[in-house]
């Protein structure tokens, strides 16, 4: 499909978010508790004029 150029309605949403949590605590003089964790998403969509008159909504 080919998109029109230059449509004022067109945009499009392009998103990576991420976290990387830590935790350490000292149990003893000899011990201690490390946690970690991780967290990443991604988001992404269109809306776009083609040149047969239609549009497309690409969500992902």
């Amino acid at each position: 499909m080919d998109a029109l150029f230059n449509d004022p309605d067109f945009h499009t949403v392009d998103r990576q978010f991420f976290g990387n949590p830590k935790y350490n605590k000292a149990l003893t003089d000899k011990t201690s508790l490390q946690l970690k964790g991780f967290s990443q998403g991604y988001a992404y969509s269109a809306d776009e004029a083609n040149e047969n008159g239609g549009r497309v909504i690409n969500c992902h």
